[in-house]
């Protein structure tokens, strides 16, 4: 598996309080993690930050082969409550950063298996991307989403709702957070590529999914991709810091 990873400030944002991660871990393991932090001063970067290092160490620390899927669904539950126990606890300690939080969404690629594990707090996704379809594998927790799960407006209302940024989940910003963690089938084409993208919502929030697919699809690299994804969001406004974290499967 190949993968490539970029942040960019953005066009209107001041810092960047994105940040991603990949490690390879033991037994054809990888794990793969974008942050997208929230709070004034240095608060957002300090929470992503330390949201995804205490993410990523848990999960080399304890994911081993062989797993059953439950045990490793605990884990990455696991991993994801340290992470928000680390972040709460620097916030409560540190008045400059009270309140600061951050998304989280990640994937666990284990080479011997058909299927990939998606954990997701807040409004960061996950994407597959294969032949001619692109297909959302995260659920956002946002207030957008709600609305959309209720019936009160549509997915295409959602992206010009004037709340569409606010998120109903976040790791650091309570004592416990609830996980969505997720098993989705790897589709393997005989001649087409499959990549997995996860992305803040720098991305997301500012092109189509359908112009996502056109760059992902139409690029001679994940390398060559990322960098059209992350100028193709700065050129729609740039209104916030953008991650792209893209994966060939």
């Amino acid at each position: 598996m190949k993968y490539y990873g970029k942040t960019d400030i953005g066009i209107k944002r001041e810092k960047n309080q994105d940040c991603f991660g990949c490690r390879r871990l033991k037994d054809g393991m990888t794990v793969l993690a974008v942050c997208d932090g929230m709070g004034g001063a240095k608060g957002g970067e300090t929470a992503s930050s330390i949201a995804l290092n205490t993410f990523l160490s848990a999960c080399e620390r304890d994911l081993r082969g062989g797993m059953p899927d439950g045990l490793i669904r605990s884990v990455l539950s696991s991993a994801v409550h340290e992470a928000n126990t680390a972040v709460y606890r620097k916030g409560k300690n540190d008045e400059s950063l009270y309140g600061m939080g951050t998304t989280l969404v990640a994937a666990l690629v284990i080479d011997a298996l058909d299927y990939i594990f998606i954990v997701n707090v807040g409004d960061s996704r996950a994407y597959s991307v294969c032949c001619d379809s692109i297909v959302q594998l995260s659920l956002d927790h946002s207030y957008v989403q709600y609305l959309i799960d209720k019936g009160e407006i549509t997915p295409n209302e959602a992206e010009n709702h004037p709340d569409k940024h606010v998120i109903t989940r976040a790791v650091g910003t309570a004592d416990s957070v609830r996980p969505d963690i997720d098993v989705v089938e790897i589709i393997k084409p005989r001649e087409a590529k499959n990549y997995l993208l996860l992305c803040s919502d720098g991305l997301s929030g500012m092109i189509k999914s359908s112009e996502i697919l056109d760059i992902v699809t139409s690029s001679t690299s994940i390398e060559a991709a990322a960098d059209k994804l992350i100028d193709a969001a700065n050129r729609a406004g740039g209104d916030d810091n953008i991650t792209v974290l893209l994966a060939e499967l």
